[in-house]
Protein backbone atom coordinates (compact mmCIF):
# COMPACT_ATOMS: atom_id res chain seq x y z
CA UNK A 1 0.00 0.00 0.00
CA UNK A 2 1.38 3.11 -1.11
CA UNK A 3 0.42 6.72 0.86
CA UNK A 4 1.71 10.00 2.44
CA UNK A 5 2.32 10.55 5.97
CA UNK A 6 0.01 13.20 7.53
CA UNK A 7 0.62 12.91 11.16
CA UNK A 8 3.38 12.05 13.01
CA UNK A 9 2.21 10.48 16.70
CA UNK A 10 5.06 10.15 18.65
CA UNK A 11 8.88 9.17 17.62
CA UNK A 12 7.54 5.28 16.63
CA UNK A 13 4.10 5.68 15.01
CA UNK A 14 2.58 7.76 12.16
CA UNK A 15 -0.98 8.52 10.16
CA UNK A 16 -0.60 7.41 6.93
CA UNK A 17 -3.28 8.56 4.55
CA UNK A 18 -3.71 5.35 1.90
CA UNK A 19 -5.76 6.65 -1.21
CA UNK A 20 -6.27 3.43 -3.47
CA UNK A 21 -8.50 5.27 -6.04
CA UNK A 22 -5.52 7.96 -6.62
CA UNK A 23 -3.21 5.01 -7.04
CA UNK A 24 -5.87 2.89 -9.40
CA UNK A 25 -5.91 6.40 -11.95
CA UNK A 26 -2.11 6.45 -11.77
CA UNK A 27 -1.11 3.45 -12.30
CA UNK A 28 -4.39 1.33 -13.76
CA UNK A 29 -3.87 -1.51 -11.73
CA UNK A 30 -6.60 -3.87 -11.03
CA UNK A 31 -8.92 -2.56 -7.73
CA UNK A 32 -10.88 -4.58 -5.00
CA UNK A 33 -12.89 -1.80 -4.21
CA UNK A 34 -13.15 -2.71 -0.30
CA UNK A 35 -11.94 0.91 0.72
CA UNK A 36 -15.14 2.42 -0.49
CA UNK A 37 -17.70 -0.10 -0.37
CA UNK A 38 -20.00 1.04 2.50
CA UNK A 39 -19.01 4.57 2.08
CA UNK A 40 -20.96 7.36 -0.69
CA UNK A 41 -17.90 9.22 -0.53
CA UNK A 42 -14.60 6.97 -1.12
CA UNK A 43 -11.92 9.15 0.75
CA UNK A 44 -8.62 8.14 1.56
CA UNK A 45 -8.29 5.97 4.33
CA UNK A 46 -5.75 6.43 7.67
CA UNK A 47 -3.84 4.07 9.58
CA UNK A 48 -1.22 4.41 12.13
CA UNK A 49 2.25 3.02 10.62
CA UNK A 50 4.96 1.71 13.36
CA UNK A 51 7.94 4.64 12.16
CA UNK A 52 10.74 2.85 12.68
CA UNK A 53 12.97 4.90 9.82
CA UNK A 54 11.95 7.98 11.36
CA UNK A 55 9.78 9.66 8.27
CA UNK A 56 8.98 13.03 7.88
CA UNK A 57 4.99 14.62 7.50
CA UNK A 58 4.16 14.76 3.61
CA UNK A 59 7.00 12.08 2.79
CA UNK A 60 5.71 8.66 0.35
CA UNK A 61 5.82 5.84 1.69
CA UNK A 62 5.31 2.17 0.51
CA UNK A 63 3.77 0.17 4.33
CA UNK A 64 2.94 -3.41 4.45
CA UNK A 65 1.10 -5.55 7.19
CA UNK A 66 3.06 -8.02 9.42
CA UNK A 67 3.19 -11.34 8.99
CA UNK A 68 0.49 -12.67 10.93
CA UNK A 69 -1.43 -9.72 11.73
CA UNK A 70 -4.75 -11.07 11.00
CA UNK A 71 -4.35 -13.85 13.13
CA UNK A 72 -3.22 -12.01 15.75
CA UNK A 73 -5.69 -9.32 15.90
CA UNK A 74 -9.13 -11.20 14.65
CA UNK A 75 -7.82 -13.60 18.49
CA UNK A 76 -7.53 -10.55 20.47
CA UNK A 77 -10.37 -8.79 19.43
CA UNK A 78 -13.40 -11.49 18.10
CA UNK A 79 -11.97 -14.81 20.80
CA UNK A 80 -10.81 -12.92 23.85
CA UNK A 81 -14.36 -11.22 23.93
CA UNK A 82 -16.21 -14.54 23.42
CA UNK A 83 -14.20 -16.26 25.74
CA UNK A 84 -14.94 -13.69 28.55
CA UNK A 85 -18.72 -13.78 27.84
CA UNK A 86 -18.73 -17.86 27.54
CA UNK A 87 -16.61 -17.56 31.15
CA UNK A 88 -19.30 -14.90 32.56
CA UNK A 89 -22.07 -17.00 31.24
CA UNK A 90 -20.83 -19.93 32.60
CA UNK A 91 -20.22 -18.34 36.42
CA UNK A 92 -23.46 -16.38 36.51
CA UNK A 93 -25.61 -19.42 35.29
CA UNK A 94 -24.27 -21.45 38.07
CA UNK A 95 -25.60 -18.46 40.49
CA UNK A 96 -29.96 -19.26 41.06
CA UNK A 97 -30.88 -16.81 39.28
CA UNK A 98 -33.39 -15.62 35.86
CA UNK A 99 -32.00 -16.07 32.63
CA UNK A 100 -32.27 -12.65 31.86
CA UNK A 101 -30.20 -11.54 34.17
CA UNK A 102 -27.76 -14.13 33.21
CA UNK A 103 -27.97 -12.84 29.44
CA UNK A 104 -27.70 -8.84 30.62
CA UNK A 105 -24.44 -9.85 33.08
CA UNK A 106 -22.74 -11.67 30.19
CA UNK A 107 -23.70 -8.60 27.35
CA UNK A 108 -22.42 -6.68 30.13
CA UNK A 109 -18.92 -8.19 30.36
CA UNK A 110 -19.22 -8.27 26.75
CA UNK A 111 -18.93 -4.38 26.40
CA UNK A 112 -16.66 -3.80 29.15
CA UNK A 113 -14.25 -6.51 27.10
CA UNK A 114 -14.86 -4.72 23.98
CA UNK A 115 -14.52 -0.62 25.85
CA UNK A 116 -11.18 -2.12 27.64
CA UNK A 117 -9.68 -3.69 24.32
CA UNK A 118 -10.19 -0.29 22.71
CA UNK A 119 -8.91 1.96 25.12
CA UNK A 120 -5.58 -0.72 25.55
CA UNK A 121 -5.63 -1.03 22.30
CA UNK A 122 -5.35 2.75 21.03
CA UNK A 123 -2.07 3.01 19.07
CA UNK A 124 -1.70 -0.75 18.25
CA UNK A 125 -0.60 -1.53 14.91
CA UNK A 126 0.38 -3.99 12.85
CA UNK A 127 1.21 -1.97 9.65
CA UNK A 128 5.10 -0.52 9.50
CA UNK A 129 6.80 1.35 6.64
CA UNK A 130 9.12 -0.46 4.23
CA UNK A 131 10.13 1.69 1.51
CA UNK A 132 10.43 5.55 0.62
CA UNK A 133 8.70 6.66 -2.54
CA UNK A 134 9.98 10.06 -3.06
CA UNK A 135 9.05 13.54 -1.67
Amino acid sequence: MKGKIVEIVNSNLVRIEISCHEEKEKEAISHCGACGLFRKDAKAEIILARNSEHRVIGEEVECALEENAQMKSSALLLMLPIIIFLVTSGIVSSLTIKTWYILLISFTALVITFLVLKFVLKDKTYYYICTLKGK
